[in-house]
């Protein structure tokens, strides 16, 4: 799996290891995958982030401050910085999903639960073993 699950496209490998190898009875591990997502609050983030093109090596580029903002940052957030409630935006049965599923939209709401800025959202993702003794869950979340 990819950040963000499908960032990278490594999911689409897998799918297509899957059509070419997996018997019709196979089993598939994981076998489900559940992406979500939440608002976050880190104004010294954000500022070290955009204030990083101030000044580059002594090269100003406040030009590209606007930009920096639509590129996905992977980083570790903490549990408290996590300000709205989450919600479910794809849930991937792995066995029979194809990859053109995967290109997405998705209607979603969150909810703030307290008051303060929302400066961004934030994801994460569940992986499923259905298959085994026990159902195992593998998260990337510190929920």
């Amino acid at each position: 799996m990819g950040y963000f699950l499908l960032y990278e496209s490594m999911l689409d490998t897998v799918l297509y290891a899957r059509d070419k190898w997996l018997t019709k009875d196979g089993i598939l591990m994981p076998d489900r995958a559940i992406l979500w997502l939440g608002g976050l609050e880190d104004e010294q983030y954000k500022k070290s982030i955009l204030n990083f093109w101030d000044n580059v090596y002594d090269v100003k580029m406040t030009s590209i401050k606007k930009w920096s903002g639509f590129e996905p940052l992977i980083d570790v957030v903490k549990k408290h910085q996590v300000n709205t409630s989450h919600c479910a935006i794809l849930d991937i049965d792995i066995k029979t999903v194809t990859v053109k599923e995967l290109d997405f939209a998705s209607k979603y709401e969150i909810r703030a639960t307290r008051n303060d800025v929302i400066h961004g959202l934030v994801a994460w993702f569940d992986c499923y073993f259905s298959h085994g003794a026990e159902s195992v869950r593998l998260s990337t979340s510190k929920f």
